[in-house]
């Protein structure tokens, strides 16, 4: 495929995330995206979905710079192998060539059944053509789902500026109910200073640890800073830079398609080092396979190679085993079509040695949500899978797999997760606990909902609530803001970040599963925060 350096400023829109439809300019054939999973938002056939050559409605002017807005009409985010829309041009009609305008990676929302909008401002190439075409398209890079296609029949003319029918967002007023967003952060303050009171005598630096992950600033795509950040206060320092992205939005550069794979980290505690998997070269559907070891206080690069003894699948996940050891988790295709192999196996020295997998390929749960080691008998490894066909109500299992050495690994059992009262996206294995425990805002349909700590039997799939931590009406139900704990926990608590409703501000809890003794952080930004990690101090 051809590259076309442009400009590219990208917005999400509200919170109104998949299959693809592409708004502005309109796209051939019907749209209706007025609920996620539209018909006309789900068209595969090569090169533009399958719809018929229409007559060109909108006209640009070559050089010029012009909005372009898609939805996102349902989410198929695939953790360690991340998807991607782009957005192409072709200068003919009938043509299957499409220069690239510009790119924008896949969003992890967890819910599938989650609409979101993107407005892009995006250059125009200097080209004249009477009819031509713009096509959007969306790989998820996920099992069982093919690309995603639409394209809409435009002019881009050298000359003055034609008529265009480009359709620009009313200007938003504000409400009565945009000056109630201030509540939510009020009573998120309250919460703090209760649970703080109930410490007496506690100071702001009391307690205080420090969380470590990768800040992605959006209007630098290829550059990112290792950064630390205070679990009291909330404040974040610059540790370390690194010249690559979370994502590349530009195309055309040496540095267009080097970005990091979120949440694929593993922590070495014997070295105190964090190991990240990063995509340096080639194509964007090619997998990730360059190892970043980073030191995990002072971001130093420790080391760097190629993984070798490794092909096929991506690595969807990474987690900490022993010392120079990682344990690693990715999808196989199988044999049988629309069904895949779930393998673990280990990084040891730069090469990558299979363990154990399924021993029939599943075509369902097909959704990697996380992978765990147990803290307690590093042998045993635990894989969260979502149900395809769940996008509602979440359904999950737990995959357990021996992760003994490459010679004596195997799959243990799979268990269904009861998900009747509780959802989440993330589980944390505990020291001296047989449960695995995960931050849940509830059921996706619960209104209002609260937030709990949760506790999870991984071999019965019993589900039951541990602690309250927030009441209705502070926090968003967002699914990130996970963190990834290792097998230390050097003060007894669980991390984890919530987002508080109506603002750009978030607030890390941490909390005892034994006690329910918790703390909140001072308001924070994390919202550019990527792969969290809480290593041992």
């Amino acid at each position: 495929m051809k590259t076309l350096q442009s400009v590219i400023l990208v917005l999400c829109v509200g919170i109104s995330y998949s299959h693809i439809c592409l708004i502005s300019p309109r796209q051939r054939g019907t749209m209706d995206i007025s609920m996620p999973g539209s018909p006309t938002c789900t068209r595969h056939a090569e090169p533009c979905g399958g719809q018929a050559i229409e007559t060109p409605k909108v006209a640009y002017l070559a050089g010029e710079t012009a909005f372009f807005k898609w939805q996102q009409n349902l989410n198929h985010y695939e953790s360690g192998y991340p998807g991607y829309m782009d957005i192409g041009v072709a200068t003919t009609e009938n043509s299957t060539e499409f220069t690239t305008l510009a790119v924008v990676t896949d969003k992890y929302v967890h819910r599938q059944d989650y609409q979101q909008n993107f407005t892009a401002i995006i250059k125009i190439p200097s080209i004249m053509c009477e009819h031509c075409v713009i096509r959007m398209r969306y790989n998820a890079h996920k099992p069982g789902e093919t690309t995603f296609l639409q394209c809409a029949d435009v002019k881009i003319s050298l000359g003055s500026k034609s008529d265009n029918d480009l359709i620009f967002s009313p200007v938003h007023e504000e409400s009565s109910s945009d000056r109630q967003k201030l509540l939510p952060l009020k009573r998120a303050l309250r919460l703090r200073k209760y649970h703080h009171n109930l410490k007496s005598g506690e100071s702001v630096a009391d307690g205080a640890m420090k969380l470590y992950g990768i800040a992605y600033n959006p209007f630098e795509p290829g550059r990112s800073h290792y950064i630390s950040i205070d679990t009291m206060t909330g404040q974040t320092e610059m540790v370390n830079a690194f010249k690559f992205g979370i994502d590349s939005p530009v195309s055309g550069s040496s540095q267009s398609e080097m970005f990091l794979l979120d949440e694929v980290l593993s922590i070495d505690y014997g070295r105190n080092t964090t190991n990240f998997l990063v995509h340096e070269s080639g194509s964007r559907d090619d997998v990730a396979k360059q190892l970043y070891v980073v030191g995990t206080y002072n971001g130093s690069l420790v080391e760097y190679s190629d993984l070798f003894q490794f092909s096929g699948g991506a690595i969807n996940a990474l987690s900490w085993y022993t010392y120079g050891t990682s344990a690693a988790f990715r999808i196989q295709p199988a044999e049988k079509a629309n069904s895949w192999y779930f393998e673990v196996g280990m990084i040891v020295d730069g090469a990558y040695k299979m363990g154990a997998r399924i021993p029939d390929p599943e075509g369902l749960y097909v959704n990697f949500q996380w992978f765990e080691t147990d803290v307690n008998n590093y042998h045993r490894t635990y894989a969260l899978m979502g149900n395809e066909n769940a996008p509602d109500e979440l359904n999950s299992r737990i995959y357990i797999f021996d992760l003994y050495d490459s010679d004596f690994s195997k799959f243990i059992k799979y268990t269904e997760l009861d998900v009747s009262k509780y959802t989440f996206m993330s589980i944390h294995s505990y020291p001296g606990s047989d449960e695995l425990y995960a931050f849940s805002p509830g059921l996706w349909f619960d209104e209002p909902h609260s937030w709990y700590l949760v506790a999870v039997d991984p071999m019965s799939g019993a589900v039951t609530k541990k602690c309250d931590i927030a009441p209705a009406g502070i926090f968003q139900r967002h699914y990130g803001g996970s963190v990834n704990q290792g097998f230390s926990n050097n003060d007894g608590y669980l991390y984890h970040v919530l987002r508080v409703e109506g603002s750009d501000a978030d607030i890390i809890v941490k909390i005892q599963p034994g006690t329910c003794q918790m703390s909140f952080s001072e308001p924070t930004n994390l919202r550019h925060i990527h792969s969290l990690q809480m290593p041992a101090m």
